[in-house]
């Protein structure tokens, strides 16, 4: 769009509106959902010319859809000149009768840099490389003329790597997965995960940006260490002295810059706020200004030394004190220490948002640190929880029948761990004497809301795992005191389960799909709890088109809107992945594709077929699910 025109049309809106050209663009730029934009550009001359650079201003590129002998030629689009955002997925190339060689990584690196060159206005970059070809696709990332083209975006502000080398077998195999940052400046947010480089030579990389970048805001960064993923939660191996944070804040610190003032710390896989070293003081605050810091995301889930035992990491929560102004914490597991920290005066009255990922054991002992937790300005909530009893040894999950031993002997030694770490506290003791005062009645079928001290009523977001078939009327209570929620999320509670909702849920007798069933208790959701703007339920997002305040009375009476892809991502709520695969971080959804009847049938097959064969000793038979 020549600047003549955006001048012209300027003066046609601001004409009919009376708003400038710059307003609008940053209408243009809130506004979600590729079909929202592309009706807009069809309204008349002057919303295209304004609207365009928005519909186009992310490119998504899929290397895997190119043949590297056809690629050179082909034609750029020129939409390209209003990209901003910018990504690049790599994924499995070749099919069977030809395999991946390096030779290819020049001629896929030199398109890559052809599609850089012909976006001048480019602020965001990200790489997502998942390849399954010993990660020799992922040295393009380290092509010359790849990265001088990245470099020379003067715009460029916002750089995201990922890399899925923690499923690899081949430790080797890790020295591809990185990227020479020396050379780039002026960055407001770097993001590195499952980087697998010389741990020596990514610290000097990641200074040398981080010193050329005093503006900086957003830090995010982890290893590509492997996964031991048999269990629930997956335990992280750990390779070497695990001293990588504290190296890299040590080497910062020696170049004398100051602190960075960042807004967001994601420190993932590797990257710990821990150290065995004696006399370290608080080695962290050498590399960020923590007085300012907003979202903190961790990773503190099991890990497996040397010595083959699996515990928790130890996080120093000391390291974070001068959080004062900290709004939103992500953990892999909310364990004793965490939760002592939380409820200190200055954290406590500042954390608003808690999320925490892991996929819990099924007789995980730590639920309970949810009963104590005192945040009073809690208003958002997301957590990966499971069905109990209402005594301890009540433990109950109607989807774990396929629970390893080694899930409850873990189970067991994180209490005896908890309890071990905690006898001598005397803050811990007095909250213990008081959590035996308050204990949990009522259905054996309960969420976070009936562990939180206040039952979640100064909650406006709330993503948990609920089974409607077995908790609706207790959750149902809780919707109508839950006056504040605009956003819901509900997934299944165990990652075995097939179709969600189950039809076992089902209210209806014409409402047998999963679809369907959440559809209708949508609608259900949304009459007891009006103040509700968005739901997801399962796979599928809507929002509620009727006027805010409304208080409906039926069913019927339900106005709802199926989000877009882009909208709901949009959401940070109903973005973020399953799992955490962001060095352990939480991930937001890269693809969503609605599971089709056919699938749901097939899994529903595959469930049955594997729950039978467990209980009659015998091995699997695939022809019993297959179509």
């Amino acid at each position: 769009m020549s600047s003549q025109n955006t001048t012209i049309s300027g003066k046609v809106l601001g004409s009919v509106s009376g708003l400038p050209p710059e307003i609008w663009t940053m209408i243009g730029d809130e506004i979600q959902g590729v079909n929202n934009l592309r009706a807009l550009v069809r309204v008349c001359c002057a919303f295209r010319d304004i609207f365009t650079p928005a519909l186009y201003g992310r490119t998504v590129l899929k290397l895997s859809n190119y043949q590297p002998d056809k690629i050179h030629s082909e034609e750029l689009k020129p939409q390209l000149v209003h990209t901003k955002h910018f990504e690049v997925r790599v994924e499995e190339f070749m099919s069977r009768e030809r395999s991946y060689d390096v030779a290819m990584n020049d001629q896929y690196a030199t398109f890559v840099a052809r599609m850089l060159k012909a976006m001048p206005n480019l602020r965001s970059f990200s790489w997502y490389d998942s390849p399954h070809e010993d990660h020799i696709p992922s040295l393009m990332l380290r092509n010359k003329t790849l990265i001088d083209a990245l470099k020379s975006r003067t715009l460029l502000s916002h750089l995201y790597v990922s890399f899925d080398y923690q499923w690899t077998d081949e430790e080797e195999q890790s020295l591809n997965c990185s990227i020479p940052l020396a050379g780039f400046r002026n960055l407001t947010s770097l993001e590195l995960y499952n980087i697998g480089g010389k741990e020596v030579d990514e610290i000097q990389g990641i200074t040398q940006a981080l010193s050329s970048s005093p503006h900086l805001r957003k830090l995010g960064l982890g290893l590509g260490w492997r996964t031991d993923c048999e269990g629930i939660p997956e335990i992280l191996l750990i390779r070497g002295e695990g001293d990588f944070l504290l190296d890299l804040c040590s080497r910062y610190h020696s170049l004398g810059m100051s602190p960075l003032k960042l807004e967001t710390l994601r420190l993932g896989h590797g990257v710990f706020p821990c150290s065995d070293k004696p006399n370290t003081g608080n080695f962290l605050a050498n590399l960020v200004d923590m007085s300012g810091l907003k979202t903190l995301h961790l990773f503190n889930g099991l890990v497996r030394g040397h010595d083959d035992e699996d515990t928790y990491l130890n996080v120093n929560w000391t390291l974070f004190d001068a959080c004062i102004c900290l709004r939103q914490l992500a953990v892999s597991r909310l364990g004793p220490a965490l939760r002592l920290w939380l409820n200190l005066d200055n954290i406590s009255q500042s954390v608003e948002e808690l999320i925490v990922t892991d996929h819990y054991p099924f007789h995980s002992s730590e639920l309970k640190e949810f009963d104590s937790l005192r945040l009073p300005k809690l208003s958002y909530v997301f957590t990966r929880e499971v069905t109990v009893g209402s005594e301890p040894d009540e433990w109950s999950d109607t989807d774990s029948e396929f629970e390893s031993e080694a899930d409850s002997e873990l189970s067991s030694d994180s209490e005896a761990d908890s309890q071990d770490s905690n006898e001598d506290d005397p803050r811990e003791e007095s909250e213990r004497m008081a959590l035996a005062k308050h204990p949990l009645s009522g259905s054996k079928t309960i969420t976070v809301l009936d562990r939180l001290y206040d039952g979640g009523v100064n909650l406006k977001r709330l993503g948990i795992c609920l089974d409607l078939d077995t908790s609706w009327g207790r959750f149902k209570d809780h919707l109508r005191t839950l006056s504040q929620l605009t956003q819901l999320r509900l997934n299944s509670k165990s990652v075995r389960s097939g179709g969600y909702p189950s039809k076992q849920s089902s209210l209806w007798p014409d409402a047998k799909r999963p679809r369907e069933i959440a559809l209708e208790y949508a609608k259900l959701i949304k009459v007891e709890c009006s103040s509700l703007q968005y739901l997801q339920i399962g796979q599928w997002v809507w929002r509620f088109t009727n006027s805010i305040g409304t208080h409906l009375h039926h069913p019927d009476q339900v106005e709802l809107r199926k989000l877009e892809y882009d909208e709901l991502m949009s959401i940070e709520l109903f973005a973020m992945n399953t799992f955490a695969s962001e060095s352990g971080l939480p991930e937001p959804e890269t693809e969503h594709e609605e599971i089709s009847d056919e699938e749901e049938d097939r899994m529903e097959r595959m469930l049955a077929e594997i729950g039978l064969a467990y209980r009659e000793g015998r091995s699997v038979d695939p022809s019993r699910f297959e179509a």
